[in-house]
């Protein structure tokens, strides 16, 4: 049995926020210090294309069947210049359906650098979908939220990036992983990663770099996470 028109929609709102935010740069677009750039040269950034793409195959796949993209490491998004520091955000986002439902895992690593003494430090977080169980019941969270983590992956407590070798760039701080959640506004697997940029950029931001991204849903999903604006 295919997927129902619902989660290929899902899927398809899904690659418009993600290519969205991942195209998005800011001007002026100033170039980092030197040792934030190392840092982020070190990671592989996902094409818009490739995004499309992998989320089309899935759309084609077994609602009966456990559905998963390849995760895609790592985007390198727009800083963040409301307030000193600057904050330098990478993300890393999994894609699956399960029992026919999109769900989705987005850790997002937050680095910034002290222009006084040159340390660059990182915290992360994870955005998910509610919790399911076989059942299909919740698990543990029946609700979108958004956790601190310590790793890019549960297994790997390691926020640094491959070509960090011995941990030059990054200051090692540990961030502890645990069940304690806070929830998430939004209705739709899209509005966890509209309510990412929401935490970091603002309202009035994300609903700019969205303006690539028209269409009725995809509003009333920015509309619920973020309010009336």
């Amino acid at each position: 049995m295919t997927l129902n028109t619902t989660a290929k929609n899902d899927l398809s709102l899904v690659g418009d926020v993600m290519t969205a935010w991942n195209d998005y740069r800011e001007r002026p677009n100033p170039s980092p210090p030197a040792r934030v750039e190392r840092l982020l040269a070190q990671y592989h950034q996902p094409s818009s294309v490739e995004i499309k793409r992998q989320l089309r195959q899935l759309s084609r796949g077994n609602a009966n069947t456990l559905l998963r993209a390849n995760p895609f490491e790592h985007f390198v998004l727009t800083p963040v210049r409301a307030h000193p520091p600057l904050l330098y955000p990478v993300a890393r986002l999994e894609v699956s359906v399960k029992s026919g439902v999109v769900c989705i895992s987005l850790r997002l690593v937050v680095h910034s650098h002290d222009d006084i003494s040159g340390d660059l430090r990182a915290r992360g977080w994870r955005y998910e979908s509610a919790d399911t169980g076989p059942s299909g019941g919740s698990r543990f969270h029946a609700f979108p939220h958004v956790q601190a983590i310590s790793g890019w992956t549960r297994d790997n407590p390691d926020i640094h990036p491959p070509g960090d070798q011995g941990h030059e760039l990054l200051l090692d701080d540990a961030v502890h992983e645990g069940r304690p959640a806070f929830p998430l506004r939004g209705t739709r697997p899209c509005g966890v990663l509209i309510a990412a940029m929401g935490s970091l950029y603002g309202a009035e931001q994300t609903l700019l770099m969205l303006e690539t991204t028209p269409g009725k849903p995809l509003r009333d999903e920015a509309e619920a996470v973020l309010g009336s604006t």
